[in-house]
């Protein structure tokens, strides 16, 4: 299975060659992002949030909250990426 954490640091690696290549341009750019893998198997996802806006599960009547595991992208070249993971029950929902 891919790794989030794996796919996420390649992404601020392509970023922080292109900001490079274009500092003529913007070089002050840098990007929010939540990736999450599901296995469809056990309802597991592993997830990343870059300093996106805290996506939400909801739970019957709970919310429950996915909060950032990792800066924005761009902002280091050698970025601390870490991941979480959180377990579905059926009929959860998430939202974006």
């Amino acid at each position: 299975m891919f790794s989030p954490c794996r796919l996420v640091a390649q992404v601020n690696d392509l970023l922080v060659h292109f900001a490079e290549r274009s500092k003529s341009v913007d070089q002050y750019f840098s990007t929010k992002l939540f990736l999450g893998i599901v296995n469809p198997k056990t309802l597991v996802m592993d997830y990343v949030n870059a300093g996106h806006v805290p996506p939400v599960v909801q739970r019957g009547n709970i919310v429950l909250d996915l909060g950032p595991t990792a800066q924005p992208l761009r902002y280091f070249r050698q970025a601390d990426i870490s991941g979480d993971s959180f377990q579905f029950v059926q009929g959860d929902r998430l939202l974006l």
